[in-house]
């Protein structure tokens, strides 16, 4: 009985505590995006980049509109009119967008360029719920939203400080600069008021000069 016992006292019982700390598994760092791998993100922002130049250069209502090759469009018959090239393009555009929000950027160019997009997203967004709400709600709403632009502002001013160039100029122009910027005008009315009421006055005899001319032509 003692050896039977005694053997079965020396089988590890299945409930005891183990005697050393059971450890995690160690993070499979394969699995994450090698910080020296070429950025997918900032490939698709290169990309978008180009398409915008390009819708630039066939838009003849902008200074930078290549005339000599809106016309060589507009004659063959085997080659895509200007007008539906500029519809491709604009939506290859919206594309590449919306594929950049399915990557993993591994560079400062594409954290950009994914924040650029973000912002354009989140106004056309709270602009379509916003005329679907109650006046109170649409308060709360607006309130969130600008609290939500002066942070992602914030930290994209820091950002471009670190990483831009001539691409990321392109992509801020088309998804940045047509938003209002209520964090920079804030601060312009607290640190420069005076320089804002000249250029204010500035504009608005240029106003008046430009309806004082087309009154009389």
């Amino acid at each position: 009985m003692s050896e039977t016992y005694g053997t079965l006292s020396s089988r590890p019982s299945p409930h005891r505590a183990p005697t050393t700390p059971s450890r995690r598994k160690p993070w499979n760092h394969s699995r994450a995006p090698a910080a020296t791998s070429a950025c997918p993100v900032a490939a698709l922002a290169c990309e978008a980049a180009r398409l915008l130049r390009l819708r630039a250069a066939l838009n003849s209502g902008e200074a930078t509109a290549n005339q000599e090759l809106i016309s060589a469009l507009e004659h063959p018959d085997d080659f895509i009119r200007a007008d539906e090239l500029r519809a491709e393009l604009w939506e290859r555009l919206r594309a590449v967008a919306a594929l950049a929000s399915h990557r993993r950027p591994t560079s400062m160019k594409g954290v950009l360029f994914q924040l650029y997009v973000a912002a354009s997203e989140s106004q056309a967004s709270s602009g379509l719920i916003a005329g679907n709400i109650p006046p109170c709600d649409k308060f709360d709403l607006e309130k969130r939203d600008r609290k939500v632009e002066r942070l992602h502002r914030a930290a994209v001013s820091h950002l471009e400080t670190l990483a831009m160039d001539d691409d990321l100029a392109v992509l801020r122009e088309h998804w940045l600069t047509h938003l209002y910027d209520a964090h920079a005008a804030c601060e312009r009315v607290i640190n420069d008021p005076q320089g804002l009421i000249a250029e204010a006055l500035e504009a608005k005899s240029t106003w008046k000069e430009h309806v004082r001319a087309s009154v009389t032509t």
